[in-house]
This record gives structure tokens, C-alpha cells and sequence, in this order.
């Protein structure tokens, strides 16, 4: 059976692509995924023609501490950490809503012992916020002996 469907057949109506499947000559509409120009066809997807997927990443952003900042449109958010010190911690806190309910965030480090997860930050260095993709968090400091600088970016 061939491939095609014609639309108001009586009338003579435009014909929608589709590929005919099994012994009852069943149809299948097939959409096209449109990434070139309009009306062209660039072939189907496949290993040898593949969609092109440009992952988003967000530039690097400074966090103010006790400021929640929105990483909902991202899966996971990695921090650099600079000028901790003198028995300084920072936590962080993650909110589905602006202002909504905070509950704390694990952190991974990414440097110095990497893969070790805790609760708080001690130490200058990069680390992973698990779980804080899709929500809003916060960083909050205990003590007083450092002013950290917090840089954060987001992918997805």
C-alpha cells in the first residue's frame, strides 16, 4: 500500500504524508520536526542525520546571601565558594515557590573531597546544590569572621 494519505479525497484535497504499517495497510501521520528553513525537508532523524540540541546553561550569577534566587527553569546548579573562612558555613534552602516554604539543600563538593555531600559549606571551593534544580534557594551564612563570594551557574 502506498504511503499518503489524500485529504477530502472526494474534492481532491491536499495529501498529508504517512507511512503505511502492517498487513492491514494501517497509516501512520508522520510530523515533521522542523530545524532548517521553512519548506525544506532535511531528512528523517536518525544516527546519521541527528537533531541538533543546544543544551541551556546559565551564565555564572553572584548570590546574595538571604536573597532567593530562581533556578526553575534549570536541573542542576553548581556554586564556587570564595573567601570562606575563619569557621564560617554557608547552607542553602530550596523553595518550589517565591517565598514559598524553605527546607535545606545537601551540597556535593566538586573539589578538594570530591563527592563528599553535607549539609553546610565550610571550605572555598566548587560544589554541586542537589536538589535545587526547579526551585528557588537560598544561601544563608553562619558567622562572622568571612565575607564569601558565592557564583553560581545552572543547567539543565
Amino acid at each position: 500500500m502506498a504511503d499518503g494519505v489524500t485529504l477530502n479525497s472526494g474534492a481532491g484535497g491536499a495529501t498529508i504524508d504517512t507511512e503505511a504499517v502492517g498487513a492491514g495497510g494501517s497509516h501512520i501521520q508522520r510530523i515533521k520536526i522542523v530545524t532548517g528553513a521553512r519548506d525544506t525537508d532535511g531528512g528523517d532523524v536518525s544516527a546519521a542525520n541527528p537533531l541538533s540540541v543546544q543544551p541551556s546553561v546559565s551564565s555564572a550569577s553572584a548570590l546574595t546571601l538571604g536573597t532567593p534566587y530562581s533556578f526553575v527553569n534549570y536541573g542542576s546548579v553548581v556554586v564556587q565558594v570564595d573567601s570562606l573562612s575563619g569557621g564560617d558555613t554557608i547552607s542553602f534552602a530550596g523553595s518550589v515557590a517565591s517565598g514559598g516554604t524553605t527546607y535545606p539543600l545537601q551540597v556535593m563538593s566538586l573539589s578538594g573531597t570530591y563527592g563528599t555531600i553535607a549539609s553546610t559549606i565550610s571550605a572555598t571551593g566548587t560544589y554541586e546544590i542537589l536538589g535545587a534544580g526547579k526551585q528557588y534557594v537560598t544561601a544563608t551564612k553562619a558567622g562572622t569572621a568571612s565575607t564569601p563570594i558565592i557564583t553560581a551557574s545552572a543547567s539543565q
